[in-house]
């Protein structure tokens, strides 16, 4: 009998031993929750007989040999040297362990993404382990301790990183989130709007860092919403024929708690939304004109489905234009008419991307009136003269970026945007007065691999009223794909990783000087059913982003 509950006690023992170490992680000898040199070292004690191990020890240091590629511990029965290795070499990065023991209460694994350079010059195959990823869950609760829904939470990593990658999360019904992160120290912020008040987006700053090194919990309780006041006025611009379409207020006053709020503009320029006390820069949106085609049952200006043209929808006229055939009377907008077809109203274009900043802030202590003037826009046209040999389906931009004291000029992709687009050979931007840095970008693009020729063609236009300046692009051509990537992208027990998201950029110098001309190239794959991918793109060396295809990602920051 006596034997008997000898037995049974060390049973237990060695069972709540066991619980411990799953929720320890592996290799972590001094049980500081993270993975360091001084587990190696201590490990390596205990295997050269120096210090004897505790329960607990000789479970989460018995890691030797591992599963698979880069897999789980396995564990042999014994600590040995090659058990120290093993945690030297994941304390220092060259592999990662698991974040827990293998047994009974071990969750699934959840894959974070990888992200790290690679010089790609001709034929490469090369195998790439997505880490496993740690579990942030919690929940957002506003000052009354009641959950709030569909709030925004994001980390942001903090201090000198090589690869900053953010991770978010969308809180439930509960307010609960969450987030799948690896390993870091963050920063966090929630951002929410207050319910019945879509219009105001508060931004709450954590005054804390966030440190994960393992599966972690952290609740968010916000502060007090402050009372909102009426902010209400008029919009005027003051070029002929520009109608004011939306209005963004930014609060810039340093505190944990700032909001933003914007509203859309009614066609006679008036608007009202609440906002809390404080100061804010003020964004203008503002359109010149209607972009078509237009079909001529446009009269319903819902934007409601076209059953009749392939059931896309029918995007609604702005507000205040007049629905009629052929151009409004409104001076300076470009029109061409669309050949071969009798359905559609002539092209008009449309430069609802025009979005000023006014220079005086506005100051909200109480209900406010505000009655905004946007300053008279200049405008840079001219000639967009393109290089022979540029294809047809390659877009070409004029890009006017504001030139910032003590930076050099540098790429911008615009994405879609009418301002500085070449059209039958000329560009259109409307400008507060400034100076600007004067690029071009041609872009081209497929499927798999995208090509934009960024080159600086003036470091300084002062533009203080309309300016006329013809913009020559130079030659282009595009890289030659003579390199290839064969990959297979796998977890950490060697398993396939199906449908990952593999993005490659690079950015290449055309000529001595980087900062002039240069062409950036990013390609683009999916894993497919055996994890693999294969890729063609000009030899270089580039930034690789592999995402897991889970709805929690990481975002380059």
């Amino acid at each position: 009998m006596r034997f008997a509950r000898l037995f049974l006690a060390v049973v237990l023992a060695w069972v709540a031993a066991a619980s411990l170490a799953q929720a320890q992680m592996p290799g972590d000898a001094n049980g500081d929750g993270k993975l360091g040199v001084n587990d190696a070292l201590l490990t390596l004690r205990i295997a050269v007989g120096l210090t004897q191990p505790t329960e607990i020890q000789s479970l989460v240091c018995d890691v030797a040999p591992l599963e698979g590629m880069g897999g789980r511990p396995m564990g042999d029965g014994k600590i040995t040297v090659p058990d120290a290795l093993l945690i030297l070499r994941a304390a220092v990065g060259l592999i990662q362990l698991p974040t827990t023991m293998p047994g009974g209460g071990e969750r699934p694994a959840v894959l974070g993404p990888l992200i790290q350079t690679l010089e790609v010059t001709g034929p490469l195959s090369k195998t790439f382990v997505l880490p496993d990823a740690l579990l942030l869950t919690g929940k957002v609760l506003d000052a009354s301790n009641k959950p709030v829904a569909s709030a925004e939470v994001d980390f942001s990593p903090e201090g000198n990183v090589q690869y900053p990658l953010s991770f978010n999360a969308t809180t439930d019904a509960n307010g609960a989130y969450k987030a799948v992160v690896l390993p870091g120290t963050y920063r966090a912020s929630v951002t929410f709007s207050p319910v019945g008040v879509p219009s105001v987006e508060f931004e709450y700053t954590a005054p804390e860092s966030v440190q994960v090194v393992k599966d972690s919990v952290k609740d968010f309780v916000l502060p007090q919403v402050p009372r909102l006041f009426n902010v209400s006025g008029t919009v005027q611009v003051s070029n002929t024929g520009f109608v004011p379409l939306s209005l963004l207020l930014e609060q810039t006053d340093e505190q944990p708690l700032v909001a933003r709020v914007s509203t859309p503009v009614s066609p006679n320029g008036s608007f009202k939304v609440g906002a809390p006390a404080g100061s804010y820069s003020v964004n203008v949106g503002i359109f010149s004109g209607a972009i078509g085609p237009w079909f001529p049952g446009g009269e319903d200006t819902g934007g409601e489905e076209d059953t009749e043209n392939g059931g896309e929808e029918i995007p609604p006229l702005p507000p205040g234009l007049p629905n009629i055939p052929g151009l409004p009377s409104i001076p300076e907008v470009p029109s061409t008419p669309v050949v071969g077809s009798q359905d559609v109203r002539p092209l008009q274009i449309m430069f609802a991307d025009i979005h000023v900043d006014l220079p005086q802030p506005l100051a909200v202590s109480g209900d406010t009136t505000a009655n905004l003037v946007v300053p008279k826009l200049a405008k840079l046209s001219g000639k967009g003269i393109l290089p022979q040999g540029v294809p047809q389906n390659a877009q070409a931009v004029v890009v006017a970026l504001p030139v910032k004291e003590g930076e050099e000029p540098s790429p911008a992709y615009v994405g879609y945007s009418m301002q500085g687009l070449v059209v039958n050979g000329q560009y259109l931007h409307w400008l507060m007065p400034g100076s600007y840095s004067i690029s071009t970008e041609i872009i081209l693009g497929s499927e798999t691999l995208a090509t934009t020729m960024w080159s600086l063609f003036k470091e300084k236009l002062d533009v203080t009223g309309d300016t006329a300046l013809d913009v020559t692009f130079p030659q282009f051509s595009v890289p030659e794909a003579t390199a290839q990537l064969d990959g297979v992208v796998v977890d950490a027990r060697g398993n396939a990783v199906v449908g990952a998201d593999v993005t490659l950029s690079s950015s290449l110098p055309q000529n001595p000087q980087p900062a002039a001309s240069r062409t950036m190239i990013t390609a683009f794959a999916k894993t497919d059913s055996g994890g693999k991918f294969t890729l063609k793109l000009p030899p270089g060396v580039y930034m690789v982003v592999i995402q897991p295809p889970t709805p929690e990602r990481g975002s380059q920051g």
